[in-house]
């Protein structure tokens, strides 16, 4: 490209960058505002007293986060309540744990799971064990990151009632507290907003499905009626898939956002982001090589390159101010629309929009994560999560 070109070509670049930055945080904007959130407060009955629910937990080397978890879950305000944890063949303290509270409320019933049978994945095996036990009319599959508030069951349950769900799916409130976390998981989250609209989930005459695992409340019936967790028994990710089987047998599917009945913290430290989001990402792009590389090229387009071409154009208008300070401008503008766009999308979400300042290196990250999981699952066709190696 000789240099005439280039200027042209930087110059109609920023001005793409800056147009398609405005218009995907408006569009994201509007789309994060338009989706169902469901809080303490209703304008819906409470749950039936005779109702009876029982919280399914797996655990897996979980010993730093189960007490919590389970003594919120012991502390909901439902009259008929039953707790399982599933201890999954766990190396360290966790059945010691869960074990220790077992003793102290007589509700808490703790399973240890059985060898890994072929063709299953660990937390489908363990869900499944866990209704095993179950003897609520309801169900709710919950992980040991998450803390239910004290009206969480009794909220949702109402809501599911009063709405007639068969399916109620809650996204927790997500904790970030490290710096890893609070630069690298807003970003996977954006990205799952665009992927999943709540609002064609909770659409019965739309195809879409979608759950997410942190909290999803069924029917019992509803569970049967799919064939539960051994219907779903090899899939990573068994949530969304036993909606789709929910909202393909005709059942009434519901996803909606929760700031104050739920809090999750997914990953502590870079480490857990990777393997985490290396695990699934791929998958929660419906396994699409197209569409991870249309995401890829679109983030570092969007959100990674006017880092770049930036300070390019100032080395341009150093060379020739003529040519390169027209550049200079879109450049900067450009640099101010990317921010700008990341700043709100963040503020928007309450997710640390300072950090917006580091939106290079947490774009990289991301795309990073997304063909690294593209890679494992597509390439070398397996997963590994928590010490198990599942094939693609």
């Amino acid at each position: 490209m000789t240099l005439p070109a280039l200027p042209v070509a930087l110059f109609a670049f920023h001005l793409w960058v800056g147009a398609a930055a405005i218009r995907e945080s408006l569009k994201l904007a509007r789309r994060f505002r338009a989706q169902p959130f469901l809080e303490r407060e209703g304008d819906f009955p409470r749950a039936a007293t005779d109702t009876s629910i029982t919280v399914i937990i797996p655990a897996r080397n979980e010993e730093a986060t189960l007490a919590a978890c389970v003594r919120a879950a012991l502390a909901q305000r439902v009259p008929l309540l039953q707790v399982v944890v599933v201890d999954d063949h766990s190396e360290d303290g966790t059945l010691a744990v869960a074990s220790a509270i077992a003793r102290e409320d007589p509700r808490l019933s703790v399973v240890r799971a059985a060898e890994l049978p072929a063709g299953w994945t660990g937390k489908s095996h363990a869900l499944h064990q866990g209704v095993g036990v179950a003897t609520g009319e309801w169900l709710l599959f919950t992980d040991a990151d998450v803390v239910l508030a004290p009206e969480a069951l009794a909220t949702a349950l109402a809501f599911a009632e009063a709405q007639r769900l068969d399916l109620l799916s809650l996204s927790p409130r997500q904790r970030c507290d490290g710096f890893w976390e609070r630069l690298i998981q807003p970003l996977v989250f954006r990205l799952l907003t665009e992927r999943f609209d709540m609002r064609s989930v909770n659409d019965p005459a739309a195809t879409a499905a979608a759950a997410n695992g942190q909290f999803i409340l069924i029917r019992w019936a509803a569970y049967l009626r799919v064939g539960g967790h051994a219907a779903v028994s090899g899939e990573i990710l068994e949530d969304v898939a036993l909606a789709r089987r929910a909202k393909r047998a005709g059942l009434r599917v519901y996803f909606a956002n929760t700031r104050s009945l739920a809090e999750a913290r997914m990953y502590r430290g870079l480490a857990a982001i990777w393997e985490g989001w290396r695990k699934n990402l791929f998958d929660l792009l419906d396994s699409s090589p197209r569409a991870a590389a249309t995401v890829a090229l679109r983030e570092l387009l969007l959100w990674a390159a006017p880092f770049a071409t930036f300070p390019l154009s100032l080395a341009l208008s150093a060379y020739n101010t003529s040519v390169g300070l027209p550049v200079v401008v879109t450049g900067a503008l450009a640099l101010v629309c990317a921010l700008a766009s990341s700043a709100y999308l963040r503020w928007l979400a309450d997710a640390f929009p300072r950090y917006a300042l580091l939106l290079p290196i947490g774009t990289v990250m991301l795309v990073s994560m997304l063909v690294a999981s593209w890679y494992r699952r597509a390439v070398r066709r397996r997963v590994v999560w928590k010490g198990r190696t599942y094939k693609a």
